[in-house]
Order: structure tokens, then C-alpha cells, then sequence
């Protein structure tokens, strides 16, 4: 790990970083926190210590992690779903007419949408929470979020791999 201040190397050196890693991929599919969290740098950091660990079963857990946010969410929704609608999105216009896109698009396409949020961004954040206000059913909810998990984190886990290898390995792939 040459290149890298020596407290990144701590960091990389901890026995708590598979626990950050999943602490910080549930936080940034869990409602509550997702909006202050950016999940990619744990993506791409896990990508890096899998590089110079090959230790690769921290992918599947931090994959665990992010899915159990999603699901949790889920559930916030359906419990209280309808109360947080009502309290943050009826009292602005322009919130109550993205609300009824997103809803409209959960009737319309369902898992597809929370699998095309999960890929593409900020969207992912809420689609969980609005899939459990609609009741859509869980095992839906549940292979859409997986398969979206796995497919749109995948590339910041490949960045953080290349990076660990260096420049020669870029060069490699994009060559």
C-alpha cells in the first residue's frame, strides 16, 4: 500500500474495517441516513482492501449490508409510510408531483423501478420506503433490490480493485 498516508494504511490495517464498510453500506440504503451518505466510497474502498487482501468475502457482506438497509426501509414505509407523505411531501407542489411520478411508476413497472433506481442514483434512497407504502409485496421488493445492489455497486468495487493494483492494471483493462 505503498503511496498512501499512513493513517489510510491504519485504516486499510484495521480489524474494524469490514464492520465500517458495512456499517457505511447499510447507512447509505437505511432512510434515515441515506441522504447524508455516500455509499460509493465504502463500495470503492472495500474493491481496494479486496485488492490487497484477497479477501473477497467482504463483497457478499457488504452487499448484505446494503440489502438489509433496503429492506429495513421497506418496512419503514409500510409501518409509516403514509404519515411521512403526508407530513413532507402535501405541503410543497413541486414535491407532491415527484411523489406521484415515483408513485406512478411503482404501479406501472414495480421491481424494475426500484432495480433501475438502485443502478442509476438518488432515487434509490427512496424507492424502498415508497415500495413499502404501496405494499408492494416484500420478495419483489426484495430480488430487485438484490440484483441492483449487486449490479450498480459492482463498478465502484472494480475502481477500487484497479486502484489498489495501480496504473499498469488500468492500462490492462482499458487499454
Amino acid at each position: 500500500m505503498s503511496g498512501l498516508p499512513d493513517w489510510l494504511v491504519a485504516w486499510f490495517s484495521s480489524p474494524w474495517l469490514p464492520a465500517i464498510l458495512c456499517l457505511g453500506a447499510f447507512a447509505d440504503a437505511f432512510i434515515g441516513v441515506s441522504l447524508f451518505v455516500l455509499g460509493e466510497f465504502f463500495f470503492i474502498a472495500g474493491g481496494y482492501f479486496v485488492a490487497q487482501s484477497s479477501q473477497w468475502w467482504i463483497v457478499p457482506l457488504i452487499w448484505a449490508a446494503a440489502l438489509l438497509g433496503d429492506v429495513l426501509s421497506y418496512f419503514v414505509g409500510k409501518r409509516y409510510g403514509k404519515q411521512i407523505a403526508a407530513k413532507y411531501i402535501r405541503p410543497k407542489a413541486k414535491r407532491r408531483l415527484h411523489y406521484r411520478r415515483a408513485y406512478r411508476l411503482m404501479l406501472k413497472r414495480g421491481g424494475m423501478a426500484i432495480f433501475i433506481a438502485r443502478i442509476t442514483g438518488p432515487l434509490s434512497k427512496f424507492m424502498p420506503l415508497l415500495a413499502g407504502s404501496m405494499r408492494l409485496p416484500l420478495s419483489t421488493v426484495f430480488l430487485a433490490s438484490l440484483w441492483g445492489i449487486i449490479i450498480g455497486t459492482a463498478q465502484f468495487f472494480v475502481i477500487g480493485y484497479a486502484l489498489a493494483k495501480g496504473s499498469d492494471y488500468w492500462t490492462m483493462i482499458f487499454g
